[in-house]
Protein backbone atom coordinates (compact mmCIF):
# COMPACT_ATOMS: atom_id res chain seq x y z
CA UNK A 1 0.00 0.00 0.00
CA UNK A 2 2.78 2.42 0.95
CA UNK A 3 4.68 1.94 -2.31
CA UNK A 4 1.52 2.46 -4.32
CA UNK A 5 0.68 5.66 -2.39
CA UNK A 6 4.14 7.05 -3.06
CA UNK A 7 3.79 6.34 -6.78
CA UNK A 8 0.45 8.13 -7.18
CA UNK A 9 0.35 10.95 -4.64
CA UNK A 10 2.19 13.43 -6.83
CA UNK A 11 0.03 13.21 -9.90
CA UNK A 12 -3.53 12.43 -8.80
CA UNK A 13 -6.05 14.95 -7.46
CA UNK A 14 -7.11 14.27 -3.86
CA UNK A 15 -10.51 12.89 -4.82
CA UNK A 16 -9.01 10.25 -7.07
CA UNK A 17 -6.34 9.47 -4.50
CA UNK A 18 -9.05 8.82 -1.93
CA UNK A 19 -10.92 6.54 -4.33
CA UNK A 20 -7.83 4.45 -5.06
CA UNK A 21 -6.93 4.16 -1.39
CA UNK A 22 -10.44 2.89 -0.65
CA UNK A 23 -10.29 0.33 -3.44
CA UNK A 24 -6.83 -0.75 -2.35
CA UNK A 25 -3.48 -1.11 -4.04
CA UNK A 26 -1.58 -3.49 -1.85
CA UNK A 27 0.06 -6.03 -4.11
CA UNK A 28 3.74 -5.49 -4.92
CA UNK A 29 4.73 -5.26 -8.54
CA UNK A 30 6.23 -8.35 -10.13
CA UNK A 31 9.57 -8.02 -11.81
CA UNK A 32 11.88 -10.37 -13.64
CA UNK A 33 15.23 -9.27 -12.27
CA UNK A 34 18.57 -11.01 -12.61
CA UNK A 35 20.22 -8.89 -9.93
CA UNK A 36 19.73 -8.65 -6.16
CA UNK A 37 17.80 -5.51 -5.24
CA UNK A 38 20.15 -4.50 -2.45
CA UNK A 39 23.59 -5.37 -1.20
CA UNK A 40 23.50 -7.44 1.97
CA UNK A 41 26.39 -9.03 3.79
CA UNK A 42 25.47 -12.70 3.61
CA UNK A 43 27.18 -14.70 6.34
CA UNK A 44 28.13 -18.34 5.90
CA UNK A 45 25.83 -20.70 7.78
CA UNK A 46 23.13 -18.08 8.32
CA UNK A 47 19.65 -18.27 6.82
CA UNK A 48 17.98 -15.36 5.06
CA UNK A 49 14.31 -15.17 4.17
CA UNK A 50 12.18 -13.33 1.67
CA UNK A 51 8.85 -11.68 2.39
CA UNK A 52 6.67 -13.72 4.79
CA UNK A 53 9.40 -16.38 4.90
CA UNK A 54 8.23 -17.95 1.64
CA UNK A 55 11.81 -18.28 0.35
CA UNK A 56 14.86 -19.37 2.37
CA UNK A 57 18.55 -19.06 1.54
CA UNK A 58 21.16 -20.71 3.74
CA UNK A 59 24.54 -19.31 2.79
CA UNK A 60 27.36 -21.70 1.98
CA UNK A 61 31.09 -21.70 1.34
CA UNK A 62 31.32 -24.65 -1.05
CA UNK A 63 31.31 -24.32 -4.87
CA UNK A 64 27.97 -26.10 -4.84
CA UNK A 65 24.41 -24.72 -4.95
CA UNK A 66 21.31 -26.82 -4.31
CA UNK A 67 17.87 -25.41 -5.01
CA UNK A 68 14.49 -27.09 -4.38
CA UNK A 69 11.70 -25.24 -6.22
CA UNK A 70 8.80 -27.72 -5.86
CA UNK A 71 8.99 -29.16 -2.34
CA UNK A 72 7.14 -26.52 -0.31
CA UNK A 73 3.82 -26.99 1.48
CA UNK A 74 2.62 -23.52 2.46
CA UNK A 75 -0.68 -22.34 0.96
CA UNK A 76 -1.27 -18.76 2.11
CA UNK A 77 -4.69 -17.26 1.38
CA UNK A 78 -3.14 -14.05 0.03
CA UNK A 79 -1.92 -16.00 -3.03
CA UNK A 80 -4.66 -17.60 -5.16
CA UNK A 81 -4.15 -21.05 -6.64
CA UNK A 82 -2.47 -21.08 -10.03
CA UNK A 83 -5.03 -21.80 -12.75
CA UNK A 84 -2.75 -23.37 -15.36
CA UNK A 85 0.47 -25.34 -15.53
CA UNK A 86 1.50 -28.15 -13.21
CA UNK A 87 0.58 -27.72 -9.54
CA UNK A 88 1.80 -31.09 -8.22
CA UNK A 89 4.28 -30.94 -5.35
CA UNK A 90 7.53 -32.90 -5.58
CA UNK A 91 7.08 -34.86 -2.37
CA UNK A 92 9.94 -34.83 0.14
CA UNK A 93 12.32 -32.86 -2.08
CA UNK A 94 12.46 -30.04 0.45
CA UNK A 95 13.41 -32.56 3.12
CA UNK A 96 15.87 -34.23 0.75
CA UNK A 97 17.61 -30.94 -0.02
CA UNK A 98 18.26 -30.40 3.68
CA UNK A 99 19.51 -33.95 4.20
CA UNK A 100 21.87 -33.56 1.26
CA UNK A 101 23.17 -30.28 2.68
CA UNK A 102 23.74 -31.91 6.09
CA UNK A 103 25.54 -34.88 4.52
CA UNK A 104 27.86 -32.62 2.54
CA UNK A 105 28.57 -30.61 5.67
CA UNK A 106 29.44 -33.79 7.56
CA UNK A 107 31.96 -34.78 4.88
CA UNK A 108 33.50 -31.37 4.20
CA UNK A 109 32.97 -29.33 7.34
CA UNK A 110 31.57 -26.63 5.05
CA UNK A 111 28.16 -25.49 3.89
CA UNK A 112 26.44 -25.89 0.56
CA UNK A 113 24.45 -22.91 -0.71
CA UNK A 114 20.84 -24.00 -0.20
CA UNK A 115 17.83 -22.17 -1.66
CA UNK A 116 14.34 -23.51 -1.00
CA UNK A 117 10.82 -22.42 -1.91
CA UNK A 118 8.46 -23.07 0.99
CA UNK A 119 5.34 -22.27 -1.03
CA UNK A 120 3.29 -25.12 -2.45
CA UNK A 121 3.53 -25.45 -6.20
CA UNK A 122 -0.16 -24.60 -6.47
CA UNK A 123 0.83 -21.09 -5.32
CA UNK A 124 4.19 -20.66 -7.09
CA UNK A 125 6.23 -22.67 -9.56
CA UNK A 126 9.78 -21.41 -9.13
CA UNK A 127 10.97 -23.48 -12.09
CA UNK A 128 9.00 -21.54 -14.69
CA UNK A 129 9.19 -18.06 -16.17
CA UNK A 130 7.45 -15.32 -14.21
CA UNK A 131 4.24 -15.40 -16.22
CA UNK A 132 3.55 -19.09 -15.64
CA UNK A 133 5.16 -19.17 -12.20
CA UNK A 134 3.10 -16.45 -10.49
CA UNK A 135 0.26 -15.89 -12.99
CA UNK A 136 -0.08 -12.21 -12.24
CA UNK A 137 -0.19 -12.34 -8.45
CA UNK A 138 2.12 -9.75 -6.90
CA UNK A 139 2.96 -11.70 -3.76
CA UNK A 140 3.84 -14.82 -5.75
CA UNK A 141 5.84 -12.64 -8.14
CA UNK A 142 7.82 -11.17 -5.25
CA UNK A 143 8.63 -14.67 -3.95
CA UNK A 144 9.71 -15.75 -7.44
CA UNK A 145 12.04 -12.77 -7.72
CA UNK A 146 13.51 -13.42 -4.26
CA UNK A 147 14.07 -17.08 -5.11
CA UNK A 148 16.09 -16.34 -8.23
CA UNK A 149 17.91 -13.40 -6.67
CA UNK A 150 19.10 -15.66 -3.84
CA UNK A 151 20.43 -18.11 -6.43
CA UNK A 152 22.16 -15.20 -8.16
CA UNK A 153 23.81 -14.22 -4.87
CA UNK A 154 25.02 -17.79 -4.38
CA UNK A 155 26.38 -17.95 -7.93
CA UNK A 156 28.24 -14.69 -7.46
CA UNK A 157 29.81 -15.89 -4.21
CA UNK A 158 30.88 -19.21 -5.77
CA UNK A 159 32.35 -17.46 -8.80
CA UNK A 160 34.25 -14.96 -6.65
CA UNK A 161 35.75 -17.64 -4.41
CA UNK A 162 36.25 -20.60 -6.75
CA UNK A 163 35.87 -19.34 -10.31
CA UNK A 164 33.51 -22.19 -11.21
CA UNK A 165 30.86 -24.27 -9.50
CA UNK A 166 27.85 -26.53 -9.87
CA UNK A 167 24.16 -25.69 -9.53
CA UNK A 168 21.77 -28.55 -8.74
CA UNK A 169 18.04 -28.15 -9.38
CA UNK A 170 16.42 -30.81 -7.22
CA UNK A 171 13.17 -32.50 -8.28
CA UNK A 172 11.20 -35.69 -7.84
CA UNK A 173 9.44 -37.91 -10.38
CA UNK A 174 7.44 -41.13 -10.16
CA UNK A 175 7.00 -41.95 -13.84
CA UNK A 176 10.06 -44.14 -14.26
CA UNK A 177 11.96 -46.17 -11.59
CA UNK A 178 15.27 -44.42 -12.06
CA UNK A 179 17.14 -41.18 -11.40
CA UNK A 180 17.28 -38.81 -14.34
CA UNK A 181 20.03 -36.21 -14.71
CA UNK A 182 19.17 -33.38 -17.07
CA UNK A 183 21.96 -31.43 -18.76
CA UNK A 184 19.71 -29.80 -21.44
CA UNK A 185 20.53 -32.57 -23.89
CA UNK A 186 17.59 -34.40 -25.43
CA UNK A 187 17.08 -38.13 -25.21
CA UNK A 188 17.90 -38.28 -28.92
CA UNK A 189 21.22 -36.57 -28.23
CA UNK A 190 22.14 -39.18 -25.65
CA UNK A 191 21.52 -41.92 -28.23
CA UNK A 192 24.56 -40.63 -30.09
CA UNK A 193 27.98 -42.27 -29.64
CA UNK A 194 30.47 -40.53 -27.39
CA UNK A 195 32.57 -39.45 -30.37
CA UNK A 196 29.66 -37.37 -31.67
CA UNK A 197 28.58 -36.06 -28.25
CA UNK A 198 32.08 -34.70 -27.80
CA UNK A 199 31.57 -32.32 -30.72
CA UNK A 200 31.26 -28.64 -29.89
CA UNK A 201 27.60 -28.55 -30.98
CA UNK A 202 26.55 -30.68 -28.03
CA UNK A 203 28.93 -29.07 -25.56
CA UNK A 204 27.43 -25.66 -26.34
CA UNK A 205 23.91 -27.05 -26.02
CA UNK A 206 24.55 -28.32 -22.51
CA UNK A 207 24.20 -26.73 -19.07
CA UNK A 208 27.73 -28.07 -18.41
CA UNK A 209 29.29 -25.87 -21.07
CA UNK A 210 31.57 -23.93 -18.71
CA UNK A 211 32.81 -27.07 -16.97
CA UNK A 212 33.51 -28.81 -20.29
CA UNK A 213 35.76 -25.95 -21.33
CA UNK A 214 38.37 -26.69 -18.65
CA UNK A 215 37.68 -30.17 -17.26
CA UNK A 216 40.06 -32.98 -18.16
CA UNK A 217 38.84 -35.66 -20.52
CA UNK A 218 36.06 -35.68 -23.06
CA UNK A 219 32.64 -34.09 -22.63
CA UNK A 220 30.99 -37.52 -22.73
CA UNK A 221 33.04 -38.58 -19.71
CA UNK A 222 31.45 -35.77 -17.68
CA UNK A 223 28.00 -36.87 -18.79
CA UNK A 224 28.23 -40.65 -18.41
CA UNK A 225 31.82 -41.75 -17.87
CA UNK A 226 33.47 -43.54 -14.95
CA UNK A 227 33.49 -40.49 -12.65
CA UNK A 228 30.17 -38.99 -13.73
CA UNK A 229 27.44 -38.41 -11.19
CA UNK A 230 25.17 -40.88 -12.94
CA UNK A 231 27.71 -43.66 -13.11
CA UNK A 232 28.58 -43.53 -9.42
CA UNK A 233 24.92 -43.54 -8.38
CA UNK A 234 24.24 -46.47 -10.71
CA UNK A 235 27.15 -48.38 -9.19
CA UNK A 236 25.56 -47.92 -5.75
CA UNK A 237 22.26 -49.49 -6.78
CA UNK A 238 20.38 -46.40 -8.03
CA UNK A 239 19.64 -46.83 -11.76
CA UNK A 240 20.54 -43.49 -13.32
CA UNK A 241 20.48 -42.00 -16.80
CA UNK A 242 22.87 -41.00 -18.25
CA UNK A 243 25.54 -43.38 -16.99
CA UNK A 244 27.65 -46.21 -18.37
CA UNK A 245 24.93 -48.76 -17.63
CA UNK A 246 22.05 -46.55 -18.88
CA UNK A 247 23.65 -44.30 -21.47
CA UNK A 248 20.37 -42.93 -22.83
CA UNK A 249 16.69 -42.86 -21.80
CA UNK A 250 15.40 -44.86 -24.74
CA UNK A 251 11.77 -44.22 -25.63
CA UNK A 252 10.51 -43.96 -22.06
CA UNK A 253 10.57 -40.18 -21.78
CA UNK A 254 13.17 -38.10 -19.98
CA UNK A 255 13.50 -34.89 -17.97
CA UNK A 256 16.23 -32.98 -19.79
CA UNK A 257 16.22 -29.92 -17.53
CA UNK A 258 13.87 -26.97 -17.32
CA UNK A 259 13.73 -23.22 -16.83
CA UNK A 260 16.13 -23.09 -13.87
CA UNK A 261 18.73 -25.29 -15.55
CA UNK A 262 18.73 -22.92 -18.51
CA UNK A 263 18.69 -19.74 -16.42
CA UNK A 264 21.30 -20.73 -13.84
CA UNK A 265 23.49 -23.10 -15.82
CA UNK A 266 26.30 -22.15 -18.20
CA UNK A 267 24.73 -22.94 -21.57
CA UNK A 268 24.24 -19.29 -22.43
CA UNK A 269 26.80 -17.60 -20.16
CA UNK A 270 28.53 -17.70 -16.80
CA UNK A 271 30.86 -20.06 -14.98
CA UNK A 272 28.32 -22.08 -13.00
CA UNK A 273 27.37 -25.35 -14.64
CA UNK A 274 24.07 -27.05 -13.82
CA UNK A 275 22.17 -30.30 -13.63
CA UNK A 276 18.49 -30.99 -12.99
CA UNK A 277 18.13 -34.08 -10.79
CA UNK A 278 14.89 -36.04 -10.87
CA UNK A 279 14.80 -38.49 -7.97
CA UNK A 280 12.49 -41.47 -8.02
CA UNK A 281 10.30 -41.68 -4.93
CA UNK A 282 10.36 -45.32 -3.81
CA UNK A 283 13.61 -46.25 -2.11
CA UNK A 284 15.00 -42.72 -2.31
CA UNK A 285 12.59 -39.98 -1.16
CA UNK A 286 9.87 -41.96 0.60
CA UNK A 287 11.32 -42.28 4.11
CA UNK A 288 13.85 -40.56 6.33
CA UNK A 289 15.99 -43.71 6.30
CA UNK A 290 16.02 -43.88 2.52
CA UNK A 291 16.73 -40.17 2.20
CA UNK A 292 19.69 -40.45 4.57
CA UNK A 293 21.03 -43.51 2.75
CA UNK A 294 20.80 -41.85 -0.62
CA UNK A 295 22.35 -38.64 0.70
CA UNK A 296 25.43 -40.56 1.78
CA UNK A 297 25.90 -42.02 -1.68
CA UNK A 298 25.14 -38.74 -3.39
CA UNK A 299 27.69 -36.90 -1.25
CA UNK A 300 30.40 -39.34 -2.33
CA UNK A 301 29.30 -39.01 -5.96
CA UNK A 302 29.62 -35.22 -5.76
CA UNK A 303 32.97 -35.52 -4.00
CA UNK A 304 34.36 -37.75 -6.76
CA UNK A 305 32.86 -35.55 -9.47
CA UNK A 306 34.48 -32.37 -8.13
CA UNK A 307 37.82 -34.03 -7.58
CA UNK A 308 37.91 -35.44 -11.10
CA UNK A 309 36.47 -32.60 -13.15
CA UNK A 310 36.89 -29.43 -11.05
CA UNK A 311 40.23 -30.50 -9.54
CA UNK A 312 38.80 -29.60 -6.11
CA UNK A 313 38.82 -31.78 -3.02
CA UNK A 314 35.64 -30.86 -1.18
CA UNK A 315 36.64 -32.92 1.84
CA UNK A 316 39.57 -30.61 2.55
CA UNK A 317 38.71 -28.65 5.72
CA UNK A 318 41.21 -25.88 5.14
Amino acid sequence: MKNCQQQIRYWLPPVFLLLILILGCDEPATTDSNEPEEKIEYLVGESYFGRNNYIQYKVGNLPLIIAAPHGGSEKPEEIPDRSWGSTVKDAFTLEMSRVLADSLNELTGKQVHLITCLLHRSKLDANRDLDEAAQGNGYAGTAWTEYHNFINVAKEKVTEEFGHGLYIDLHGQSRRPRIELGYLLDGEDLLLPDSVLNEVTYVEKSSLRALAEFAPGDFSSILRGDFSLGNYLSSQGYPTVPSITISHPGEDGYFRGGYNTVRHGSRDSGTISAVQIELYKEGIRDSSENRARFAGHFTLAVHRFFKEFFALDLSSRQ
